[in-house]
């Protein structure tokens, strides 16, 4: 895929087409018009501009029609670069072929790696059920004529006298980046631009005299849709360095003197080129601890492999030779006998019968399983005959397997130039499907399917199956680990296979090494489930912070060049690169820092990972103890250190997020202990301006305590306040009431509710500002409970750090307390009290409260009739006005009221993030701050995005609440904050995103007993937020008028327990949805007529309160509010006043809907079902469908990947 998308820069610019996503609709819907070649849309094949024949063409020019072994290993030796490791890290050498300079007349040649990317990003859209977890990636050299044409994007640097700030669109060269917000929009020639999203330091691999060194530069801005790489010569001179520019080429200097350099740039084409050095792309290897590595060491890293395969790594020099002792202890290893059985071994042929790489293919699936920790139960897996490299790809559901398949097709014969001619696998159902037929009908593939109970016709891919499995059961008996870790274990057991001397290749390679024509590195290999502990390597990292946290090796993430690590005690999954290892079991002391460029990028194959599969075959035959596998080839390959530009950023984890508190300074959780810190004085300012605001407000009195007096407790809490970037602003000091001991009667109490504003208030307030350009902006009111006075009198103990000089004289603390004559926080009546007195203020002001919303309030400036409005929520009050004069006077009206704090144009309002754009006519309400907290606590800010928040056929293949848990599931279960992270996604669903209202409605309902399915789907609706987080209700001047318009839908008995239908509504005003709703109703219906009805008559309630509530915003009704419905059966139903037999059993409720018609309050209109919104409301939808939803409820597409639009 990488290549593809290098080689289309070949094309020029007005033929150029879409690799992946953002096809033509109109080109991808003509018959004929799809590329058999590349899979893509808008060419047909054999097309001049096709990326796939372009390379094709390079590719047989260099290497020439590759016809026997013979020629095929003559063709790949003959080109690219060659990297010799061993396990010593120390003797690591890497040399490069230098390409000729004609490669392009414009653009400057260069050799090396190509830079590649994760089957993440092509293969993550083969089925759902991919998860990120599971990674691998392909890294081919390559002629380097064929690379010259991305180098001057992707590998060089312009040197560039106009531009006023270094740039990149390279992400991995920064050695340290923060990222901010809002972007910086970059301008160049013309009117349009590209956004900068973060900056930072970064590191340029540059050689000067002959010798590798490294050019840095600060202050760079990253902007992933940049095509140059661009270096300010005017920043250059700011900084300090002196540039020397002229025809033979650029000299920067870190000094006047000119006597050392820097770096250099070549002058071609009357640019000045600096290039990066290709060189590093393979990274050298730091030497680890002095530590010995024994035989029974590498038995164990590698998964527990047989006794020929570990002699034969010995004799290619990677490790040291086996000693007696290795070879007594591998003999007797416990962990293979009760892995493996001891049986008689079944003959199968070892001999390779072709002639070239994908000359025949064999495949095998595998399963079911036991769902693994993300959710496969199957595995397949594809086997090259000649090279014996493999693919495995975990699956959830068996269907899959076609759509991994063609795209597996197409990532191999893109990257070699070769095709797949044969496949050979059993006669199952997932081989014999339409789709995979059809395909290899199509390809011209032969289907090569073995005879019923004949698995030893395909015995190359079942006896992949079984020592796959073989692995998998060692690696999980060693380490302890459940059977739910078997993906993990399957991916890292084909990730140690496709390193293992293989007995049926010339040599004895691996076939991994085969594949790729080099030599592999282990040095970095070591034992699954091991104990080791993850480094913070945070600049940030407050000195008392953790530094490090205890996690377990799962494997090898090849694309961050990291490990991957369980966090211990939780099945959180984190990729890092500053680890440090145990050798050995928790007995021994000696620790070992494993470099993160230990783990290769000198591998070419992908590796698949998602699902499990079975064949009867399967356990047929066992190795015994020593024996050598036949191989498990696994292509995974190597990801250079300089990677492709991407189109998104993806920020890393962050380890001290994960750590319990760690990250920052210590807050004291009691005055004493504040006193005693370094920052006492801090925290003391904070307490006393505490308690200064109390005697400004006349909050209390001393008295002395008495014994009938009850007295509460109190509790002084302290915090910190931050600035956007977690920087430290000020300490804040609070005293509350312990409340909750409080004991108040029922019947003569004080009350203890008030009423809140409905987020439904806001959101039509916003959209009323954005169609009349309105004044929206906010007040707050300082300290607010402080000023309701109390109608009951409560005492408090002495709160600690309360001044000793406003005590009563000659008495000690312990005889007074204080007698409260103003609310304080924490009692249960200081809301209500806030809320009566706050409105008793207002109403005796001349403002009149709304009786559709109890905290909206308006009033007219003196000789106008225009309203100005307040909503309160609390101590928030947001207004609106018809203009800025008079917003002015209302400011003034409530300043003189309460004591207030002006924050200007609306930005943030309860927790909802408002950006406008006067100039656009539009104000956009989203919670992206909350969503991407919420994706770093949960460690999801780098997972893979998915297209919509829950699969299609989710609403019934969801288990029942009511079915109970078997003991692994419980045990999964236990550390899962289940309603913790279903109550933050309600509030999402709730403030800005009636996209994920279905599956938080479906969710909800299995709190009580959730399944480990149920919690995958809240994971699935995090991965498809982190791809919209940026998405919010866009409400726009533009839209036709301000008049609401309902949608209303409903499903059928869809509840396999109850039969209860599910019913939903949107509610749509100024080109975004202010009122919304996604619920199972408590009524069984008969039909979907009835269901329908149902629907339409809770709809209809709302509309007759949204109409009251406009009325009170000063908007006009033209008529009836319109409601859209797909059901014209229910229409009929609703405006007829018949009561016939099929529908007197409903209740009166639903009945209403017909008073609303006949009052003139809500009309029914039909809508064709693909245009009901409300659609999505009631059941999940596939991906076409559910693509064009969230635009039509105001939601328009805003995505970190463009590419799956």
């Amino acid at each position: 895929m990488v290549l593809l998308m290098v080689f289309a820069s070949l094309v020029p610019t007005d033929l150029r087409i879409p690799l992946t996503g953002n096809r033509n609709p109109a080109l991808s819907t003509r018959a004929g018009n799809t590329c058999k070649d590349c899979l893509n849309f808008g060419h047909r094949s054999g097309a001049p501009a096709c990326p796939a024949l372009i390379f094709f063409q390079t590719r047989t020019e260099l290497w020439g029609p590759p016809q026997s072994r013979q020629n095929y290993e003559k063709g790949r030796r003959s080109f690219g670069n060659k990297s010799t490791t061993s396990a010593n890290p120390a003797t690591t050498t890497h040399t490069g072929v230098a390409s000729g300079s004609d490669a392009s007349p414009s653009i400057e040649a260069v050799s090396g790696n190509v830079a590649t990317m994760s089957p993440a990003a092509n293969l993550g859209s083969v089925f759902p059920s991919y998860d990120a977890a599971y990674s691998a990636i392909i890294d081919t050299s390559v002629p380097a004529e064929t690379l010259a044409y991305a180098a001057a994007s992707t590998g060089s640097f312009l040197i560039d006298s106009g531009c006023q700030r270094h740039m990149t669109c390279i992400r991995s060269i920064f050695t340290h980046i923060e990222e901010f917000y809002p972007p910086i929009l970059i301008r160049g020639i013309g009117d349009t631009g590209i956004e900068a999203n973060a900056r930072g330091t970064i590191a340029i691999p540059v050689t000067i005299d002959g010798a590798l060194s490294w050019f840095y530069l600060s202050d760079v801005l990253y902007a992933p849709e940049l095509h140059r790489n661009l270096i300010s010569t005017g920043a250059l001179l700011e900084s300090g360095l002196h540039v020397s520019l002229d025809t033979s080429g650029a000299v920067i200097y870190n000094n006047a003197s000119r006597l050392n350099i820097l770096a250099t740039a070549a002058f071609k084409d009357r640019l000045w080129i600096l290039r990066m050095e290709d060189s590093v792309a393979t990274v050298q290897m730091a030497p680890e601890a002095n530590v010995a590595t024994t035989g029974v060491d590498w038995h164990r890293r590698f998964g527990h492999i047989g006794m020929n395969a570990l002699r034969n790594l010995a004799s290619t020099g990677a490790i040291d030779k086996l000693t007696k002792s290795d070879l007594t202890a591998i003999e007797n290893c416990e962990v293979c006998v009760l892995a493996k059985g001891a049986r008689l071994p079944f003959p199968v042929s070892t001999s390779v019968s072709s002639s070239a790489p994908l000359e025949l293919v064999h495949s095998d699936l595998c399963g079911p399983f036991d769902a693994s920790v993300g959710g496969a139960r199957y595995t397949a897996s594809f086997v090259d005959d000649f090279t014996r490299v493999a693919w495995v790809f975990l699956l959830k559901t068996k269907d899959e397997l076609a759509k991994v398949f063609i795209r597996l097709r197409a990532h191999v014969e893109l990257f070699t130039g070769l095709k797949v001619k044969t496949l050979r696998s059993d006669g199952g159902g997932e081989y014999i499907s339409h789709v995979l037929g059809n395909h290899l009908a199509d390809a011209g593939i032969l289907h090569q399917m073995s005879c019923p109970n004949s698995s030893q016709q395909n015995g190359v891919a079942e006896r992949f199956q079984r020592t796959l499995f073989d692995r998998v059961r060692s690696l999980l008996q060693e380490s302890g680990m459940s059977w739910g870790w078997w993906g993990e274990a399957a991916v890292t057991a084909t990730y140690l296979y496709n390193r293992i001397p293989h007995s049926a290749l010339p040599g004895h390679v691996s076939p991994l090494s085969y594949w790729s024509n080099k030599s592999i590195s282990i040095a970095h290999i070591r034992v699954f489930g091991s104990k080791c502990f993850a480094i913070d390597t945070d600049k940030n990292r407050k000195k008392s912070a953790p530094r490090a946290v205890e996690c377990r090796l799962l494997g090898y993430d090849v694309p961050s060049k990291a490990y991957r690590l369980q966090v211990k005690g939780s099945t959180k999954i984190i990729r890092l690169r500053d680890v440090v290892f145990h050798t050995m079991p928790p007995a021994v002391s000696d620790a070992r820092i494993a470099d993160p460029s230990l783990i290769p990028t000198d591998l070419d194959c992908p590796l698949a990972e998602q699902g499990l599969s079975h064949s009867d075959s399967v356990g047929e035959a066992q190795d015994s103890v020593g024996e050598e596998p036949e191989v498990l080839a696994e292509p995974v390959s190597g990801m250079p250190l300089i990677e492709r530009p991407r189109r998104s950023i993806r920020r890393t984890w962050k380890l001290r997020e994960s750590v319990d508190a760690g990250a920052a300074l210590v807050t004291p959780k009691s005055y004493k202990q504040a006193m005693q810190g370094p920052e006492s004085a801090g925290w003391k300012a904070a307490v006393e301006s505490e308690f200064a605001s109390w005697d400004e407000k006349g909050v209390y009195e001393v008295v002395v305590r008495t014994p009938d007096i009850e007295t509460l407790p109190s509790l002084l809490l302290l915090s910190r306040k931050t600035d956007e970037k977690g920087a430290e602003v000020r300490k804040k000091a609070r005293c509350v009431a312990r409340g909750d001991m409080q004991s108040l009667s029922s019947d003569d109490g004080p009350k203890t509710t008030s009423p809140v504003a409905s987020v439904i208030t806001l959101r039509a307030m916003a959209a009323i500002a954005a169609h009349t350009n309105c004044e929206f902006q906010q007040m707050d009111v300082k300290t607010a409970f402080l000023h309701a006075p109390l109608s009951q009198p409560v005492y408090l103990d002495i709160p600690s750090g309360f001044p000793s000089s406003k005590l009563l004289p000659g008495r000690s603390r312990r005889e007074q307390c204080l007698r409260l004559k103003r609310a304080v926080y924490g009692l249960q009546e200081a809301p209500a009290s806030w809320y009566n007195h706050c409105t008793g203020i207002l109403i005796s002001n001349g403002f009149t409260r709304s009786d559709n919303d109890h905290c909206l309030f308006w009033i007219c400036p003196p000789g106008s009739s225009l309203r100005c409005y307040v909503l309160i929520y609390v101590n928030d009050f947001t207004l609106m006005a018809r203009s800025v004069e008079h917003m002015s006077w209302l400011k003034a009206l409530l300043a003189s009221l309460f004591d207030l704090k002006d924050l200007g144009a609306a930005n943030q309002v309860l927790g909802l993030e408002i950006v406008r754009d006067r100039e656009a006519g539009t104000l956009k309400i989203t919670q992206r701050k909350y969503i991407r907290q919420l994706l770093e606590e949960y460690h999801m800010l780098d997972c893979r995005p998915l297209d919509t928040p829950m699969f299609s056929n989710a609403g019934s293949s969801l288990p029942s609440h009511t079915t109970p848990l078997t003991d692994d599931e419980k045990t999964f279960m236990r550390d899962k904050d289940y309603r913790h992270l279903l109550g933050c996604l309600n509030w999402v669903g709730l403030g800005s995103r009636p996209d994920i209202s279905y599956p938080l409605a479906k969710l909800g309902q299995a709190q009580s007993n959730p399944h480990p399915e149920h919690w995958h789907a809240l994971i699935h609706i995090l991965r498809y937020l982190s791809k919209t987080v940026d998405m919010g209700l866009v409400y726009s001047r533009s839209s036709e008028d301000l008049q609401p318009r309902l949608y209303t839908d409903s499903s059928f008995a869809d509840c396999p327990d109850t039969r209860k239908l599910h019913s939903g509504y949107v509610a749509l005003l100024a080109g975004a949805a202010i009122a919304y709703s996604s619920r199972k109703q408590d009524i069984v219906t008969t039909s979907s007529s009835e269901s329908e009805y149902v629907a339409m008559g809770l709809a209809g309630k709302q509309a007759k309160w949204i109409s009251r509530l406009l009325t009170d915003l000063s908007v006009k009704l033209d008529g009836p509010v319109r409601i859209y419905a797909d059901n014209q059966s229910s229409m009929l139903l609703a405006t007829s006043d018949k009561l016939s037999s099929r529908t007197r059993h409903l209740d009166v409720q639903y009945h209403f809907v017909r008073e609303l018609i006949k009052h003139g309050i809500c009309r029914f209109t039909w809508v064709p079902t693909k245009l009901n919104v409300a659609d999505v409301l009631t059941k999940p939808l596939g991906a076409t469908l559910f693509r064009t939803m969230p635009p039509m409820l105001g939601l328009p597409w805003v995505c970190r990947d463009y590419s799956a639009l």
